[in-house]
């Protein structure tokens, strides 16, 4: 929908917030808004307008929406999180860019988590005005600890040399233990869930890369580019083409 995560960190406010309060953060009456957040308009009584030409009514949303935040932060720091950020509409990360472009010297802060691997939009549409930070793997010590979190200190080791400290691996694989009944969970395994997100990056970064992964499968967790070019009978620049493209969808590193 239509700036839908915008909404749904909005609508929590909006819902325990007086329609004086309300009034008073919407200049506008909360016109433009209404289309955004329908609860908007029932709390201080704004109808919904009728709709006028869609560049207009796009205009209108998110100037109310901006204006809405920018009040807010007037008031008080704001921090509006936006979570898999990878999954939105356009319209939404354009209206994170609108809105950064236009909140500062505001108290407020946007701040948006992205897969790395699937987050290049993202990172296309917000690089002049964000700031990326990468989150690498976490330390062993960080994995030890989330294991003795969820009751399972003893396979902490175990996780760390499975993932890489990777921070989905490390949460599927714990989440997937703390699932089973105790008598069952010896010891971590990848469950389906990894499985299926893991060959889903592989599907979407294309059959050259499958096919070279599928190759480097037999050579082990490590291998020479130039080992894996013979053994799959190609050129050492082909491997290589193909390994970057798979380090792209961060499927390999280089050690």
């Amino acid at each position: 929908l239509f700036l839908q995560p915008i909404a749904d960190a909005l609508r929590p406010l909006i819902l325990r917030s007086s329609a004086s309060t309300l009034r008073g953060l919407t200049p506008d009456g909360g016109i433009g808004l209404a289309r955004v957040a329908p609860e908007l308009s029932a709390a201080i009584g704004t109808p919904i307008p009728e709709p006028t030409l869609p560049e207009l009514e796009r205009r209108r949303a998110f100037d109310s929406t901006a204006e809405l935040i920018r009040s807010l932060a007037g008031r008080q720091p704001v921090l509006l999180y936006l979570d898999d950020l990878h999954l939105a509409g356009a319209a939404t990360l354009e209206f994170v860019h609108f809105l950064v472009r236009r909140a500062s010297p505001s108290r407020l802060l946007v701040a948006g988590t992205v897969r790395i691997e699937e987050g290049e939009q993202v990172r296309r549409s917000l690089e002049e005005i964000a700031t990326v930070v990468e989150v690498g793997p976490l330390r062993p010590e960080l994995v030890r600890r989330l294991a003795s979190s969820m009751g399972r200190a003893d396979v902490g080791d175990q996780v760390v040399s499975l993932t890489g400290g990777h921070p989905l691996f490390v949460v599927e694989i714990l989440r997937a233990l703390a699932e089973r009944s105790p008598a069952s969970a010896a010891s971590p395994t990848i469950p389906e869930t990894l499985r299926a997100a893991v060959l889903e990056r592989v599907e979407r970064a294309g059959a050259d890369v499958a096919d070279l992964l599928s190759g480097a499968a037999v050579l082990g967790s490590k291998f020479a580019l130039d080992a894996l070019a013979a053994l799959l009978d190609l050129p050492v620049e082909e491997a290589i083409r193909r390994a970057e493209l798979g380090h792209r969808a961060r499927l390999l590193v280089p050690v």
